[in-house]
């Protein structure tokens, strides 16, 4: 973040925000605890010999990073750090909108989750964008205040917003806990754009379906485009 603040590239309002979000973590988190982190994914040493492996050393950084954590007691200021400081935006967000949550069959014997939120009252059906969260297709998950505060901004808009979780490539989480290498979380992605359609008219949206996400979440768009094409189905994408 040093070189964020000497970048006149950056919007100066995004380096004040780090800033002061380092700042924050400084003052409540102890010194040991933050050194110790930067081995939270299993950094250090030799590089992994297969995604297994690279798996397990990811699994087992969390695992030290989360003792260390509970060892200081400062489980709980750390989760407040990284997700409670999203809830004022969300609640705020959220008047006048409906959430309602869904899942659907994956490829492979596994569950899609997906989270729909559109406006309350909303007559008639209503276009949707239907958004992949970040994360490099290996980590993170839709359920993260970060994402649940976008769709409820896209919502706004007077559409319908519907975010997927999908297998991530490296670590799990409490909405999909299971891991896979890819094309896993694209076909996850993919099964859910086919559900989608398939539940138009239940779910009260109409063929215009924009795929949309950002990071890694806007690679699985052009992943999840040229799979529909490579299959005959670009009638999942009419918009």
């Amino acid at each position: 973040r040093s070189e964020m603040a000497d970048d006149d590239r950056v919007d100066p309002r995004i380096t004040a925000l780090a800033a002061r979000e380092q700042a924050a973590m400084r003052e409540a988190m102890p010194a040991a605890v933050l050194k110790g982190m930067g081995g939270g994914r299993g950094g250090g040493g030799d590089p992994p010999a297969s995604w297994e492996e690279m798996v397990e050393r990811s699994a087992e950084g969390a695992r030290k990073t989360q003792e260390a954590l509970e060892a200081a007691g400062v489980a709980e200021t750390w989760e407040e750090l990284q997700e409670g400081k999203w809830q004022p935006l969300i609640d705020s967000l959220s008047e006048g909108l409906e959430v309602t949550e869904h899942s659907c069959a994956g490829p492979d014997g596994n569950t899609v989750p997906l989270c729909m939120i559109r406006p309350e009252g909303a007559t008639g059906r209503i276009p949707c964008a239907y958004y992949i969260h970040a994360g490099g297709m290996m980590m993170m998950s839709m359920r993260q205040g970060i994402f649940q505060a976008w769709g409820r901004l896209i919502a706004r808009q007077g559409i319908a917003a519907v975010l997927v979780d999908f297998r991530n490539s490296l670590s799990g989480h409490d909405s999909v806990p299971e891991v896979a290498q890819y094309p896993a979380g694209l076909n996850d992605c993919f099964a859910g754009l086919e559900w989608l359609n398939a539940n138009r008219e239940e779910l009260r949206i109409t063929d215009q379906i924009c795929v949309t996400g950002d990071s890694g979440g806007g690679n699985l768009c052009i992943a999840v485009a040229l799979k529909a094409m490579r299959a005959g189905r670009l009638d999942l994408l009419p918009s």
